[in-house]
Formats: structure tokens, C-alpha cells, sequence
């Protein structure tokens, strides 16, 4: 046989392949919890909403012998149903018995650090107080550290904020996304002082505008998600949605994390940035 037979021929495999294993999930669970819906599982196998299926085959690879068969998948989806829409929440892992792949359809990750083994050597930081407390970054005073591509477009930042003190929607604590230089991005501001509130501001040539009405009750703590997707900025805390608005000012950019008050403090973990689709 050819190269270029081999070559199609494995390709049709692979695709016979991934369309079994999604048939394969989908039947398991439309038998679990009823056609066109799926269970939101998360790594430690609780479910967490309902969803409908919309996944996105990234790769596929070796066939194994070995049973069972995990696929792994994490995905973004749309609750459409139980919660309200626009929510946002990732299906991680799903176990089936099937005789085929072990498949892995994770987004693409630009970039993680969970500080486990001090801070990666991809950021750069300036500060006046930080360091590696139980695995996690913490920082006393002013902070300024940044990551990644002025190339990077559509993406999502995650953390986890455990402990967080003397920062308002001023100065204090904050995110930069889409970060062209030090006069030119977009800022997520947390509050939490008498209550836990965040922001948005865009600076253009160093001169800085608030976001219109992007004032939100949130929570201090907990698990943060920041989306950049287009026009589209979107806040998630816990997995809930608290914001959404169109912003045209900046189409890419890397990442800013900051502290710009002298009392501000807070522990991070679990930072990641993840392309979207």
C-alpha cells in the first residue's frame, strides 16, 4: 500500500474512532439522565449541573488494549438547563467501557503555574514582598508581574484566590488581559473592603477609563475565572457568571497581575490561561 493509502486510511480510523466514542458517551448518558443532556462531572466525580452536549474533538491518540477506557475531556458549554443561561462549567472526566481510544480533549493551555515548585520562569516580577507559602504565591505590599504574547487573542484566565485583604476597586488588587505594554490594556479591579465588589477599566496611552456599569457584587475568595473571547469579557467567580460586556479597544495581548497598594495582601494558586476556541 502507499504512504498516501496509509495515510487515509488511518485517518478514516481516527474518525471512525472519535465518532464512536461519541456515540459511545452519548448514549451512556441520555440513558443516565435523558437525550441531548449530559452531567457536568468534576475531577472528583461530584456533578455539578446539567448541560447540553456540544464537545469538540481535539485529538485523538494510541488505541490501547487495556479496559476500561477513560476518555478525558474538559470542555466549555452552555447550561441551558437546570441553571440559568450563560452560566459556564467544565466536564473533566467520564469513564466508559468501549473498545476503543483513550482520547484527551483538553484546550489548548498557553500557560499554568500552581506554584508548586516556586514560580515559574516565565513571569517576570517585581515586588516588594512575595514568596512561596504552602504551595501557593503570596504577596505582601506592591507587586507587578506579567506573562505571555502580545499575540495571544481569545483566552481565559483561572485562579484561585484563598486569602485576600486591603485591596479596593482603585487600587489594590488586579488583572491586566490583553496587555500591549505598560500604557495599554484592560483591567479587572477586585474590592474588599465593606464587601467584596470588582470592576473593569481600560487604559489607552496610560490614561485610564472605567468600564460603564461594570460594578458587581462577587466574593472575595474562591475560584476566578476571566474570559477574553473577541469583543466579549466575561467574569465568572465559583462558576457563575457576573458579568458580560463588549469592549473593541484591545483585540490581544499578554497578562498583568498586580498589587498597587502598600496594604494590600492575597495567596493565589492554580494560575492558568487557556486558548478558546
Amino acid at each position: 500500500m502507499s504512504d498516501s493509502g496509509k495515510s487515509s486510511g488511518t485517518t478514516g480510523i481516527r474518525i471512525a474512532i472519535v465518532v464512536a466514542i461519541i456515540a459511545a458517551v452519548a448514549s451512556i448518558v441520555a440513558a443516565w439522565i435523558g437525550p441531548g443532556v449530559v452531567v457536568n462531572v468534576n475531577q472528583q466525580g461530584q456533578a455539578t449541573a446539567f448541560a447540553q452536549i456540544q464537545p469538540t474533538i481535539k485529538s485523538l491518540e494510541n488505541a490501547p488494549t487495556q479496559t476500561p477506557y477513560i476518555i478525558e475531556v474538559t470542555l466549555i458549554v452552555p447550561v441551558t438547563q437546570i441553571v440559568e443561561a450563560t452560566r459556564f462549567f467544565e466536564v473533566t472526566r467520564i469513564v466508559i467501557a468501549t473498545p476503543f481510544a483513550t482520547a484527551t480533549l483538553n484546550p489548548s493551555v498557553l500557560f499554568e503555574d500552581n506554584f508548586a515548585a516556586g514560580i515559574k520562569p516565565e513571569w517576570n516580577m517585581q515586588g516588594a514582598n512575595f514568596s512561596m507559602v504552602d504551595g501557593a504565591l503570596s504577596s505582601q505590599g506592591l507587586l507587578n508581574a506579567y506573562m505571555g504574547d502580545n499575540g495571544w487573542t481569545n483566552y481565559a484566565v483561572e485562579f484561585d484566590l484563598t486569602a485576600v485583604g486591603q485591596t479596593f476597586g482603585d487600587h489594590g488588587f488586579e488583572l491586566r488581559v490583553r496587555k500591549q505594554d505598560g500604557q495599554n490594556y484592560m483591567t479587572w479591579h477586585l474590592h474588599t473592603v465593606n464587601g467584596c465588589k470588582f470592576r473593569w477599566t481600560s487604559t489607552i496611552d496610560g490614561t485610564e477609563t472605567e468600564v460603564v456599569n461594570s460594578w458587581r457584587n462577587g466574593k472575595c475568595t474562591g475560584h476566578f475565572r476571566i474570559e477574553v473571547d473577541g469583543d466579549s469579557y466575561r467574569t465568572f467567580i465559583d462558576n457563575e457568571q457576573l458579568l458580560h460586556f463588549v469592549n473593541n479597544k484591545f483585540g490581544s495581548g499578554g497578562i498583568g497581575l498586580l498589587s498597587t497598594h502598600n496594604g494590600t495582601s492575597f495567596m493565589l494558586d492554580n494560575f492558568r490561561v487557556l486558548k478558546l476556541p
